[in-house]
C-alpha cells in the first residue's frame, strides 16, 4: 500500500539521520548544542540522499566500467563510496562546529548580557587559563576555551581582551591565539577580578549621583566584597 511505500523511504532517512546526530552530538570531546547537532546531521542527510540517488546512476553504468576497469571496477565503487561517505561525515561535523561558534552578527533586543552571565564566563576563562599554567600545561588556546566553555568567539574575544588590558593575562604570540597569566595566581584577587567583570568602574559621568548607580555600589560593596582575600590560586586549590 501507499504507506509502505512511506515507511521505505522515511525509515531509511530516519536512520541516517538518528547516526549523523549521534556522531556529532555524542562523539566530540565538547559540548556540543543540539540546534548544531541537528543543522549538522540535516545537512548529513541530504548530502548521502542526493549522492544516493547518484550511486544508482552508477551501479547502473557498472557493466560498462567492468568492460573497462575489469574486477578493479567494483573496488573503484566501493572505495569512492566510503570516500563520499566520511567525507560527508566531517563536512557535517564541521557545519556543526561552524554554526555553534558563529559570531553573534545580530544585536540582541532588550537586555544585554546579565552581569551574573559576566561575571561567570569571565571568571571561568580566568580560571581555565590559570588552572592549565599551574598544572604545566602551558599557554591555554582560544580554541581550548571555546570547546570547553561553550561560548562564542566574539563574547570570548572581549572577555580577553578585557583581562588582558587589566592586568591579568597575557598573549603569549602575536596572533593572540593563546594566554598565560600575566601575574601569579596567589596575587590575582577574585575581588579585583569580579569587580572589573562587574565594571562598577565603567559608570559614565552622566550616571553618577543617581538612584541606578547607588544600587549597583551596594551590590558591588554587599557582594564582591565578601571575596575578600581570595586570590585564584585559592579557588583553584578548592576545586
Amino acid at each position: 500500500g501507499p504507506w509502505s511505500v512511506v515507511i521505505k523511504k522515511v525509515i531509511p532517512v530516519l536512520i541516517i539521520f538518528i547516526i549523523f546526530f549521534l556522531l556529532i552530538f555524542f562523539v566530540p570531546n565538547t559540548k556540543v548544542q543540539f540546534s548544531a547537532a541537528l543543522i549538522g546531521s540535516v545537512s548529513g542527510v541530504v548530502i548521502i540522499t542526493v549522492f544516493t540517488q547518484f550511486t544508482g546512476l552508477l551501479t547502473s553504468r557498472a557493466a560498462t566500467f567492468s568492460v573497462i576497469y575489469g574486477s578493479f571496477a567494483a573496488l573503484f565503487m566501493f572505495l569512492f563510496i566510503c570516500y563520499v561517505f566520511w567525507a560527508t561525515i566531517f563536512f557535517s561535523v564541521e557545519l556543526a562546529y561552524v554554526y555553534q561558534y558563529r559570531p553573534a552578527g545580530v544585536v540582541n533586543e532588550g537586555l544585554p548580557q546579565s552581569p551574573a552571565t559576566q561575571m561567570t564566563d569571565g571568571t571561568n576563562i580566568m580560571m581555565l587559563i590559570g588552572a592549565n599554567f599551574r598544572d604545566g600545561k602551558g599557554a591555554t588556546t582560544v580554541k581550548e576555551l571555546l570547546d570547553r566553555l561553550v561560548i562564542p568567539y566574539d563574547r570570548l574575544q572581549g572577555f580577553l581582551d578585557a583581562l588582558s588590558n587589566k592586568g591579568y593575562i597575557v598573549a603569549t604570540n602575536n596572533s593572540r591565539t593563546s594566554f598565560i597569566p600575566n601575574k601569579p595566581l596567589d596575587q590575582i584577587r577574585l575581588q579585583d577580578l569580579v569587580d572589573h567583570l562587574y565594571g562598577i568602574g565603567t559608570i559614565d559621568e552622566m550616571s553618577r549621583d543617581t538612584a541606578g548607580e547607588a544600587v549597583a555600589k551596594q551590590l558591588a560593596e554587599k557582594g564582591i566584597s565578601s571575596l575578600g582575600t581570595l586570590t585564584v590560586e585559592n579557588l583553584l586549590q578548592r576545586i
